[in-house]
């Protein structure tokens, strides 16, 4: 997120650093520039829920300090999105086969588990690394099975789900 916050004064533009502050928390010190100071906030400053975000300003040698109305910030859980991949596809009965769930959220790298189904029973589990988890299953039987790979989500991420056919011959 980003907060520009804009100075004002009829004696002249004010000059000096203005604190972005979450809460008693320091956010980040920035210069003004022509009066306006703008900080863009890293994907793990703001946790999901409101913050109060305020802009101090330290005053300069004309003008007095201010601090701005509190600023009510909504951060919601991002939003994830699960792609399943099998490989060998199709395959044979009895051969591994490499089922890996690759979860996005735009810039930043979902943490969790995700549950491996093949219809509606549990294959198995496995935790994300840096976005991946991977399991390797074994079909006793030819047919097409309809897999999914089930993400949880978490205190910051939603939930999400991808799917693929696998042909086992």
């Amino acid at each position: 997120m980003t907060f520009t916050a804009t100075l004002s004064s009829t004696g002249g533009t004010p000059t000096g650093t203005v604190t972005f502050e979450r809460g008693t928390a320091t956010l980040a010190k920035v210069t003004a520039v022509n009066g306006i100071a703008t900080y863009t906030t890293k994907p793990t400053q703001l946790a999901v829920g409101t913050s109060s975000i305020t802009a101090v300003y330290a005053g300069d040698a004309k003008h007095a300090g201010s601090t701005s109305p509190v600023l009510s910030q909504v951060v919601n859980k991002a939003a994830t999105t699960t792609v399943l991949a099998s490989q060998p596809n199709p395959s044979t009965k009895g051969q591994s086969v490499a089922l890996t769930a690759t979860v996005t959220a735009g810039s930043t790298v979902p943490t969790g588990s995700v549950t491996f189904m093949n219809g509606s029973k549990v294959l198995g589990r496995a935790s994300l690394s840096n976005g991946i988890a991977t399991l390797n299953a074994v079909f006793s039987k030819a047919g097409t099975f309809s897999l999914t790979a089930n993400y949880t989500g978490n205190g910051n991420y939603q939930s999400s789900s991808g799917g693929v056919t696998q042909t086992v011959q």
